[in-house]
């Protein structure tokens, strides 16, 4: 049996022999697609990031610990990657911020 995936308003659903439409396969890709994500940038924590992301803010706190920062403005930037796992880059180490160019950032 196949499944297919279709559209009904906003939401995906998984039917046989649908026949999903080519925006449903797109929204489908960017579900299934994650992008690392900014939590903290120049010492300021992305609370529109933490809405959406399964991380506290006192994560956040204990990874700075954990790498030695004792406070966030130390900190570049702190990224939640798609394995869930939080990199933290302190700000003397940035450099040109290449490593940076594919993490969502939800600024604010």
């Amino acid at each position: 049996m196949t499944i297919d995936l279709c559209c009904r308003g906003d939401t995906e659903v998984a039917q046989p022999q649908s026949g999903g439409s080519p925006g449903c396969l797109r929204r489908l890709q960017r579900l299934l697609k994650a992008r690392p994500t900014m939590l903290l940038r120049d010492g300021q924590v992305r609370h529109a990031a933490l809405r959406r992301a399964p991380v506290a803010e006192s994560e956040i706190r204990q990874a700075a610990r954990s790498h030695g920062a004792g406070d966030l403005s130390e900190l570049a930037a702190v990224v939640l990657g798609t394995d869930r796992s939080l990199s933290v880059i302190p700000s003397d180490r940035l450099g040109d911020a290449s490593s940076l160019i594919d993490v969502l950032d939800h600024a604010g």
